[in-house]
């Protein structure tokens, strides 16, 4: 060659030694050559998609061997005797056959031959093939070996079946033990389930080693498996900073999570109060690791929540028939029988309106607090009072005590919001009202007056973009009041006192509208 020669081994079968060779082409006057000399029959020269393939056509089978010399520019092939004094003469075979069942054609084949053949019932199908002096073992191999099958062969008598299924049934397998420095070997065999089936994979605990049954190339892919985790383990921690964990169960979703690549679950602890992972694995192990809890614990974006609550007088809008919209189609508040609800992108309209309502009387900010927090944490807002009564309690020994106990009414809102991966706001809420009437009654000859409460309660959640205002209403509150008045003394006349006092009852209803505007927040 006139150039350094890249070649391979190619050969098939013991009677057709081939090599290619890459990026060469034929510059000799002939493609194919009759030899004669020694086992060698012929040479044919074949041009192939990258390069030439060369075929040395032999009598018998003989050790050869392939090599270049002269740096590459020279290939040589020797075959090594001693030889037969002639070339054994073999029967040679010639078939054709269109479609046919595979059973059909190895029962020919193997007819011909003279020899005996079971077939597996695992083999079938059909087949295609023309083929013209070829040796029986050639033959045979050729219709084999590319649909996976195999043969044992048992002096005149020839059994085909898968190759799997013949290595189980007559054992096959090759067998090689693979001695462990630091693995454990029954974590190795877990580890080498994946490839091969646990039964062909002995764990020997005394001797530190493996024992395997397999073929040539699940044996080689076992040492590989083995080259990458029969190493020295190194221990790391790794702080996780950035995120809140309030539960134990936390951390313990991030071990569960780490067996995608540490699987022995002893090789990773977590101390919850530290907020560190304990990890023990190889180089690449900890690596993976790092980069996998780098992604997991990142820092939640901070969020800013301004509510504005803000109590309606229903009697005096509907009086007035105020009809309240901002924003346009988009935001649209109505009170009296107008509903209410959506969105709004101007908070300053809001608080603008808001202004207006208490320069007229029709309503009041009742709370505007601002509250921060954490992407999926939720936040709590109270404005209310505690409101005392009496509650009887019997004691152990049957008398009767009443101690002071206390209700909370008022305003309560939660609220969660979730940032998105396209910056939208996910907020959910759940704002409560809640009110109070006061139950007279007599007790044992005492006067008592006990509260009675009311809840009011909305669940919502609404998709929001950074600023943008959500509206919740409907939340609506009635009292009646009763107003007594009055003239000393003569109110108090029996039969008659009742012309010098006068009652006063009202009807008040209040309805409260609660803004929430989500603000994203900076680290």
């Amino acid at each position: 060659f006139d150039t350094k020669a890249v070649w391979k081994d190619t050969s098939t079968d013991p009677l057709h030694i081939s090599f290619d060779i890459d990026k060469a082409v034929n510059a000799l006057s002939y493609s194919e050559r009759q030899m004669n000399v020694g086992p060698l029959k012929n040479i044919i020269i074949k041009s192939s998609g990258k390069g030439l393939r060369i075929w040395c056509e032999i009598s018998q089978s003989v050790p050869y061997e392939i090599y270049d010399e002269s740096d590459g520019r020279l290939v040589s092939v020797i075959f090594r005797g001693p030889f037969a004094g002639g070339a054994p003469k073999q029967e040679m075979f010639s078939f054709d056959f269109r479609d046919a069942d595979i059973r059909d054609v190895l029962m020919a084949l193997a007819k011909s031959a003279g020899v005996n053949i079971i077939i597996g019932d695992k083999v079938t199908g059909t087949i295609s093939l023309a083929f013209e002096g070829l040796t029986f073992d050639q033959a045979l191999g050729y219709i084999l070996k590319p649909r996976g099958l195999g043969k044992v062969v048992m002096g005149k008598n020839i059994i085909v079946d898968e190759r799997e299924s013949l290595e189980n049934s007559f054992d096959l397998w090759k067998t090689r033990r693979f001695t462990l420095k630091y693995i454990e070997p029954d974590a190795a065999k877990s580890a080498l389930s994946m490839y091969l089936p646990p039964d062909r994979i002995v764990a020997d605990s005394v001797n530190r080693s493996l024992l395997i049954k397999g073929r040539d190339d699940e044996l080689q892919k076992v040492e590989e498996v083995l080259t990458t985790i029969d190493v020295a383990l190194e221990t790391r921690v790794f702080p996780l900073n950035n995120n809140i964990y309030e539960a134990e169960e936390q951390l313990a979703r991030f071990k569960e999570l780490l067996k995608i690549i540490i699987f022995d679950e002893a090789r990773v602890q977590y101390d919850f109060l530290q907020k560190t992972m304990i990890v023990k694995g190889t180089k690449e192990e900890l690596e993976g690791v790092a980069e996998l809890i780098g992604n997991l614990d990142r820092k939640l974006p901070q969020i800013m929540i301004d509510v504005k609550m803000v109590e309606i007088n229903r009697n005096k809008i509907k009086d007035l028939g105020v009809k309240w919209t901002v924003g346009g189609e988009q935001g649209q508040i109505s009170f009296g029988e107008m509903s209410l609800g959506g969105s709004m992108e101007r908070s300053d309209l809001v608080s603008i309106q808001i202004k207006a309502l208490e320069q007229k009387g029709l309503g009041r900010l009742v709370g505007n607090p601002r509250i921060l927090t954490l992407s999926g944490k939720t936040a709590t807002i109270n404005v209310g009072d505690r409101v005392p009564y009496r509650q009887p309690v019997i004691t152990p020994d049957g008398k009767v005590t009443y101690e002071l106990q206390f209700m909370d009414v008022g305003i309560k809102l939660e609220v969660t919001p979730s940032i998105t991966s396209d910056g939208m706001v996910i907020v959910h809420a759940k704002p409560n009202i809640s009110t109070f009437t006061e139950r007279e009654y007599v007790l044992e000859g005492l006067n008592f007056k006990d509260p009675q409460k009311s809840e009011k309660t909305a669940d919502t959640t609404a998709r929001l973009r950074n600023g943008e205002t959500l509206v919740i209403g409907g939340l609506i509150r009635s009292e009646d009041v009763e107003n007594i008045t009055k003239i000393p003394l003569l109110s108090e006349i029996p039969i008659i006192g009742g012309l010098f006092t006068l009652r006063n009852k009202t009807h008040k209803e209040t309805e409260l509208i609660v803004f929430l505007t989500p603000y994203l927040v900076e680290y």
